[in-house]
């Protein structure tokens, strides 16, 4: 029934992921918006507004994290959370949100890299295979088969695949948190500390924007919907089913990203694209495979 409930989080947090950066492209287009203004508020707003609740219920035990666990909630929200969320944004500015998702969602491969090392052991064949067919489903969506030039921007590549390697470190890294705190401390504390490192960098109150009624609803979109709600959810999934089968079922995030760019925004998708996103949600699906690693443990 746990477990039920874990893989349900998941797959609606997945889906409110894919949301916000559908929501993101939205405000990039239509309000002018860039990435080093949406990710440093995004962050700082969302972590606030959940520090906040959980002082009013907890009231000074939300500080216990700062002095137990200090060292690894710094990792946590500057190599996870800061550089997750401001890859994966740069890569939507650059592409669109189902081109950075589901670049994003070749993290999978690079978990199961990163457990089977920690572990000691070699990988089954089915992880190899999944290996190679996340790498050639970003060929495919970067190439379109045509190998003298690439049909995605080469900054948009850049950011995505270093937005994989943030989405391995913000699944894998806090797992010992967030059974010690739960899922919300440690969410909270990250974005706040991620979002006032990034302010600081890119100051966004340096950065002209024009404030509309489109520019408050796309944000509010972002950061309660996309923020506070998913994150919420995807690290009580972490937390109940374990970091390899949350990125899993979170593979819906690409799909709904896909399906809501589309209906929302009126982006275009050609065959290649398809099939490269295929590739690579299947690559993910290959990992719930029963290896006998899986059997055993």
């Amino acid at each position: 029934m746990r477990a039920g409930m874990g893989i349900l989080v998941t797959f609606i947090g997945g889906i409110f992921w894919g949301f916000s950066g559908v929501a993101g492209k939205y405000l990039f287009e239509s309000v002018g918006v860039t990435s080093d203004w949406l990710v440093p508020w995004r962050l700082l707003v969302a972590g606030s507004v959940m520090l906040l609740y959980l002082y009013y219920k907890q009231g000074k035990a939300v500080f216990r994290i700062l002095k137990e666990d200090c060292k690894d909630l710094l990792i946590y929200a500057i190599f996870g959370m800061m550089a997750c969320q401001y890859t994966y944004f740069t890569t939507v500015q650059y592409s669109n949100a189902a081109i950075a998702t589901i670049l994003q969602y070749s993290a999978p491969p690079f978990i199961m890299i990163y457990m089977c090392y920690r572990e000691r052991k070699k990988p089954e064949k089915i992880e190899v295979i999944s290996l190679l067919c996340s790498c050639i489903g970003v060929f495919v969506l970067c190439t379109h088969f045509q190998f003298e030039t690439f049909v995605i921007s080469p900054k948009a590549l850049i950011w995505g695949l270093i937005s994989a390697l943030a989405m391995m470190v913000n699944t894998v890294q806090p797992v010992k948190l967030l059974k010690k705190y739960g899922s919300f401390l440690p969410l909270a504390w990250s974005m706040l500390i991620g979002g006032s490192l990034l302010f600081v960098w890119t100051r966004p109150y340096h950065i002209p924007v024009h404030y509309t009624w489109n520019l408050f609803g796309g944000f509010f979109a972002v950061v309660f919907l996309g923020t506070i709600v998913a994150f919420t959810l995807y690290m009580e999934g972490i937390k109940v089913i374990g970091p390899t089968k949350a990125a899993l079922i979170a593979c819906v995030e690409p799909i709904s990203a896909t399906i809501l760019s589309i209906v929302l925004l009126g982006t275009a998708f050609e065959f290649w694209d398809i099939l490269g996103i295929a590739l690579i949600l299947l690559a993910v699906c290959f990992l719930s495979y029963p290896t006998k690693n899986k059997k055993n443990s």
